[in-house]
């Protein structure tokens, strides 16, 4: 199943130019992916590094984090039996662990987010990992800690 920005903005609250996922791909019960074109134009290209684009560690895990995150709103939607952004909620990233880069990604670029979602452990709280791709080449991957809770 495939789904446009439009959805996943009715999911997640992000908007640009924090929101690092454009689409998609697919989508089951425990796992998700996602895709983020990246331009030479990203604003953050003008600090990280001038002559020398290079993106940012701290974006690849918040592209990560709001993959997950959109695959336990959506599913928590399809389990209350309720549409897609009738429901808002709060995400939290509580902690990163063992994330690595294997390579810089440097644009432009088309990123492939991966993540796998474990069964709460307790009440609104999920372990994820997630991995980032480009054609096809590894270039992060890490364990996050992710805490949802229904918008109050």
């Amino acid at each position: 199943m495939k789904f446009d920005l439009d959805v996943i903005k009715t999911i997640l609250k992000h908007r640009e130019p924090f929101l690092f996922i454009d689409s998609i791909e697919d989508i089951s019960d425990n796992a998700i992916e996602a895709s983020l074109k990246i331009s030479e134009n990203e604003t953050f290209f003008k600090g990280h590094f001038p002559g020398d684009p290079v993106i940012p560690g701290v974006l690849l895990i918040e592209a990560m984090a709001q993959t997950a995150g959109f695959l336990i709103a959506y599913n928590l939607t399809k389990e209350n039996g309720t549409q897609p952004g009738s429901v808002e909620y709060d995400f939290f990233l509580l902690k990163v662990n063992s994330v690595r880069f294997k390579d810089k990604i440097i644009p432009p670029a088309i990123l492939r987010i991966k993540a796998k979602v474990s069964p709460s452990l307790m009440e609104n709280f999920y372990e994820a990992s997630g991995q980032i791709y480009v054609d096809d080449e590894p270039k992060a991957m890490g364990n996050l800690l992710v805490y949802i809770r229904t918008k109050k």
